[in-house]
């Protein structure tokens, strides 16, 4: 069963978090052996978003030090990631996690975190535009916009769009570890289409 983790910080975005985490959810409920398990790592196990909402992560949490590494790891941006990408615990958690395999799904400044650890060089990274110092702060050069792939790395930002870019993002990474579950979800929460994907390559792995 293919496994995600969906990283949580303080001052995470409600959208990001909550939108990426109501179609993994769905994802994890599908029916059969492509069913998609979930689990919320972060720092502690209580955390407030940016807009306030107080999220006690009871079921399926696992602490950063020592939770396992997934086939996708999702991290969502918002007010708190710059704050974040200072930890050395994710800095270590995302570095093993990509050596051990795991693909990265970023929502916008979600990318920040990722550059603390220095994962983000020689990649093309989407994410908004008044966060592209940070970013190039952190060797990242290739910055770019829409929803995008580069080989183990998939962003999403910098654009305007009609859809959500977590879900956007979210379903981009059902179709790649489960797609027979992806129609499932899309059905269920009434959904379709979602912006175009433009695949990219960096110059390392």
């Amino acid at each position: 069963m293919p496994s995600v983790s969906l990283i949580a910080y303080a001052d995470v975005d409600d959208l990001d978090f909550c939108g990426a985490l109501s179609v993994l959810a769905k994802a994890s409920a599908a029916i059969g052996k492509s069913a998609i398990s979930v689990n919320i790592v972060s720092e502690e196990r209580s955390f407030r978003t940016s807009s306030g909402i107080c999220f006690d992560a009871q079921d399926h949490w696992s602490p950063l030090k020592s939770a396992g590494f997934s086939d996708a790891i999702v991290v969502p941006g918002g007010a708190g990631a710059a704050v974040a990408s200072q930890s050395a615990m994710f800095d270590s958690f995302f570095v093993e996690a990509r050596a051990a395999g795991s693909q990265f799904y970023t929502i916008c400044s979600g990318a920040l975190l990722l550059a603390g650890s220095g994962l983000l060089r020689n990649r093309h990274v989407a994410m908004h535009h008044t966060k592209h110092d940070l970013l190039r702060g952190a060797g990242c050069d290739k910055i770019t916009s829409g929803l995008v792939k580069d080989t183990w790395l998939t962003s999403v930002g910098g654009d305007k769009a009609p859809s959500c870019k977590s879900l956007d993002i979210t379903f981009e990474l059902i179709k790649d570890l489960s797609p027979a579950v992806a129609a499932q979800v899309a059905a269920r929460m009434e959904l379709s289409g979602g912006r175009k994907t433009k695949t990219l390559a960096g110059v390392s792995a």
